[in-house]
């Protein structure tokens, strides 16, 4: 009996490893054509810049940035460390009290929402295109908000990006909800599939009744030298100082370009809001400056 047992054991083992190993290939193949896909959008200005604006549109100008300059040396998790995280954040030297699970999840709600209405309106006055007011102001108050909720200074790199993550999830649910009733399948449907779902709406999944797509109008790119010094010449120190930060040289561009394009939202909802919102799309096309650096395009973004 004893025998047989260890077999069942081995074989469940023996199963439960293939099923690892299998599971592991199928995240690492979507890691990995998830780098490639971005990479090779990279590649394309037209791509680069209806990805930034597609997620502008969506409010989603936290991942935006990707695709931007301040992402050109390193990624940009490490930018935000660098120029306005790591100063703030302090090593445990043992004096800050341990927490129980219940009570960290208890002070991460706490905090999250304390910082959520300054990150709506940071986002809504501010936007992440002004990337040096926004993320300056926002760690700012997040120091001040942990120092009141925890009650130290302890701040991990963690912390913050937990803090602004949770709320751009929030934000973005919201406007998800807010787009989905005007241009969608209505509020009713809204409140059933994005705000109260129960466990029998599990197989039942969430079918979007709008859509917003974004077109590239029009591109100009210069690739001349000469174009490319003027280009930068024509930059403010600000801007300069921008390039600085971000690591780009002059000598590290080889081409610039112009591009606009225009936003359209489709969908099943209010009549009269989706052609009040696409004549605003239509009468406010976006223009955005594109560099080259190497072999990829990055938005940029430099004030």
């Amino acid at each position: 009996m004893a025998k047989e047992m260890k077999q069942e054991n081995k074989k469940f083992n023996l199963t439960y490893a293939v099923v690892a190993v299998v599971t592991f290939i199928v995240v690492a193949a979507g890691l990995i054509t998830y780098y490639y896909v971005s990479k090779y959008i990279m590649f394309s200005p037209e791509k680069v810049a209806r990805q930034y604006v597609m997620n502008t549109v969506e409010g989603d100008g936290y991942d935006a940035l990707k695709y931007s300059t301040m992402s050109i040396n390193q990624k940009m998790g490490d930018y935000l460390r660098e120029h306005y995280i790591n100063q703030y954040v302090k090593e445990n030297d043992g004096t800050a009290p341990e927490l129980t699970a219940e009570e960290e999840g208890e002070k991460l709600t706490a905090i999250l929402e304390k910082m959520y209405p300054e990150f709506v309106r940071l986002n809504e006055e501010v936007g992440f295109e002004n990337y040096d007011e926004f993320f300056s102001t926002y760690f700012a108050d997040y120091q001040k908000a942990h120092k009141e909720i925890y009650g130290n200074d302890f701040i991990s790199d963690e912390d913050m990006f937990t803090c602004i993550e949770g709320n751009l999830a929030t934000y973005l649910e919201y406007l998800k909800v807010e787009n989905e009733s005007l241009y969608g399948n209505g509020r009713d449907y809204a409140d059933k599939y994005l705000t109260a779902r129960t466990e029998e709406d599990e197989d039942d999944p969430y079918i979007a009744g709008y859509y917003i797509d974004t077109e590239v109008k029009d591109i100009w790119i210069d690739d001349d030298s000469l174009g490319i010094s003027n280009y930068y010449s024509a930059l403010s120190d600000s801007q300069k100082k921008a390039y600085e930060s971000f690591g780009i040289k002059e000598e590290d561009i080889s081409a610039y370009a112009i591009v606009t394009l225009e936003n359209t939202v489709t969908g099943e909802g209010d009549d009269a809001q989706i052609k009040s919102q696409n004549a605003d799309f239509w009468a406010n096309p976006t223009e955005l400056t594109l560099i080259k650096i190497g072999s990829q395009w990055y938005v940029d973004i430099a004030k």
